[in-house]
């Protein structure tokens, strides 16, 4: 069968392309185009973001990106799918050689189920914790987006001690997380959760638990794991901020709202600034465009969540009455304007979370509209 991943590579090359041209050219991670070209599908987050990577890819090197697709899913189905001959058997002459040594196996076998089923445990024997008989991703980043099925998990490192974090049980409503020697939590299902895990009574990690893919293999579920927050930021005393008849409230001030949660890393933190004044609430037209390929989250006022692949070239237009959340996975290739004001969402390659909501200023009875960043 021909290598998807050779031939992408072998075409880049031909075309004198390096990675790092590509990846500018393209507005994909390098990391996720050698991924492509090594068929290194596991360290995508999700198959949605893998199949539309791959076929801007392809298309970008001019190559066919529904036989590339093609290519890639006669791959998984063969990893997925037992060869011929196990299901249905081969043709095979026994001698008594083969008998013998058959149940020579079978005894062997059983002596060792009664073995390690039955014996007594010896005083001082220390034994393989199943969190070490699992393979774990080690997460060394700021922030980690993928698909993990029950019983994956991963290695937090900290200050080069490795703490486990292992997926358990995928319930309906929530994944049942293990972490800390024996410790168990409930992560709500599309909510979130903040870990503790090196005992020093501050928050270490956050675990949002996305939605549930369905496979050949079992359920899938797309969690993301960012480790440089903080609990959120308190906006001030009670009385500074109000939400009445699903309005926000607050006191005057250039923004007035706090980003909801905090960041350890400098570099991804951001402000809250404001948008534009205006004596009454208006109704906003939200404009999304994207200058390369880009996973987008969006959800308006009290609508469901809108999650999809975009392309480049691609735009997303929806009406704002009050509120709207936007989660992007690329924020330097995606333009927002509202009311015809651009809305910067932050730099090339790095996921970026913002509300852009209303807000009624309680001294003057204005509203300010307001772009919020979100940890």
């Amino acid at each position: 069968m021909e290598s998807l991943g050779r031939i992408l590579k072998e075409t880049r090359e031909s075309r004198g392309l390096s990675l790092v041209q590509a990846e500018k050219e393209t507005f994909i991670l390098k990391s996720y185009l050698e991924a492509l070209e090594q068929e290194n599908f596991s360290v995508f987050p999700g198959e949605t973001y893998l199949l539309g990577f791959l076929r801007s890819y392809s298309e970008y090197l001019g190559l066919d990106a529904a036989r590339m697709v093609s290519l890639y899913k006669n791959i998984v189905k063969q990893e997925q799918e037992p060869p011929i001959e196990e299901l249905v058997g081969q043709k095979t002459s026994f001698s008594l050689v083969h008998i013998l040594g058959i149940f020579a196996a079978a005894g062997a076998v059983a002596f060792i189920v009664w073995f390690f089923a039955f014996r007594e445990p010896v005083v001082g024997q220390t034994a393989v914790s199943e969190s070490q008989e699992l393979s774990l991703l080690d997460f060394t980043g700021g922030v980690m987006e993928k698909t993990f099925s029950e019983g994956s998990g991963v290695n937090v490192l900290i200050n080069d001690s490795s703490y486990p974090v292992v997926f358990k049980e995928f319930a309906d409503s929530h994944v049942v997380a293990e972490y800390s020697d024996g410790k168990f939590v409930n992560i709500p299902l599309r909510g979130e959760l903040k870990l503790d895990i090196t005992g020093d009574g501050a928050p270490d990690i956050k675990i949002i638990a996305r939605d549930y893919m369905e496979k050949a293999s079992g359920k899938e579920l797309v969690i993301r794991i960012d480790r440089a927050v903080n609990m959120p930021s308190p906006q001030g005393p009670s009385d500074m901020l109000s939400v009445e008849e699903n309005e926000i409230i607050a006191n005057s001030g250039d923004s007035l709202l706090s980003p909801i949660g905090s960041t350890l890393e400098s570099s991804r933190k951001l402000v809250s600034y404001s948008v534009l004044t205006s004596s009454e609430k208006e109704i906003m037209l939200l404009d999304l465009g994207f200058r390369g390929p880009c996973v987008a989250r969006i959800k308006i006022d009290d609508g469901e969540p809108v999650e999809r692949f975009f392309k480049k070239g691609d735009v997303f237009r929806e009406s704002v009455k009050n509120r709207a959340l936007v989660w992007v996975s690329n924020a330097g290739i995606v333009s927002a304007r509202v009311s015809n004001k651009e809305l910067p969402l932050g730099e090339e390659g790095e996921p970026a979370v913002w509300m852009l909501t209303w807000v009624r200023n309680r001294d003057d009875g204005q509203y300010q509209l307001e772009m919020v960043p979100a940890y």
